[in-house]
């Protein structure tokens, strides 16, 4: 479904990532880990088009949308949430989600999303005329990654949807990407808790620098052998 190719990337003149070859298949997660500033955020920003391509190529469905504008994804099937700034404070719930689902142009798809939407995450049906505002960081997260499903996509790309939460409800999210994948959906994960990553990834890729130094199946590492990755930056692939 999306394949990456010899990929350099990163912003102005600045490149951060190099020669990054991934692939995400239907139905499945790919978590992406690695230490801070190894250009994980930038993997998801040169998907989007937020991020300028020096070399490589992005297909999506074996469509070349290498360097496409940011507003165009949600159009053919990619949504983004990003870690921060990823909903309306000031709009309700349910007025969040209407503003993403704009893109649909159908009254009923867009009311049959949302009760999709509401059906994963019935406290935001609970919450629906609450100010977003006012949720707790848990709610706000569900919130954001609601407003990506509500636009129906085929995959959701989802930055650090685990940060700075509570272990019961960075539980909770995370059982919440595995009950999404059971919808169809593809999720190409960037995340910092290790344990997360391998328990709801079907593969899991480290970057370390700017490079892709290993990846494969998550049934193949442990939390440990990840860890030391993160500081010997020892290549495995």
């Amino acid at each position: 479904m999306l394949n990456i190719k010899d990929l350099v990337s990163g912003y102005g003149r600045l490149k951060i990532l190099y020669n990054i070859n991934l692939s995400l298949s239907q139905g499945e997660i790919l978590s992406i880990v690695g230490p801070n500033g190894a250009g994980k955020t930038t993997l998801l920003n040169s998907i989007t088009g937020f991020a300028k391509i020096f070399n490589g190529k992005i297909l999506y469905n074996e469509n070349d949308i290498t360097g496409e504008k940011p507003e165009k994804m949600p159009l053919i099937g990619i949504s983004y949430v990003p870690q921060m700034f990823n909903v309306f404070p000031s709009l309700t719930v349910e007025e969040n989600l209407l503003v993403a689902g704009e893109i649909l142009r159908s009254r009923e798809l867009l009311r049959q999303s949302l009760e999709e939407v509401y059906t994963i995450f019935p406290i935001l049906r609970e919450r629906r005329n609450q100010k977003a505002g006012t949720l707790s960081g848990g709610e706000r997260q569900m919130l954001a990654i609601a407003r990506g499903l509500v636009q129906r996509p085929k995959i959701l790309l989802l930055d650090e949807p685990t940060s700075g939460l509570s272990p019961k409800m960075v539980g909770i999210i995370a059982d919440k990407m595995l009950e999404i994948k059971k919808t169809g959906v593809s999720i190409l994960l960037v995340e910092q808790n290790l344990r997360v990553a391998l328990e709801v990834g079907d593969r899991v890729g480290v970057i370390v620098s700017g490079h892709l130094i290993t990846e494969g199946k998550t049934s193949s590492f442990t939390i440990d052998e990840l860890s030391k990755l993160f500081f010997t930056g020892a290549r495995k692939i």
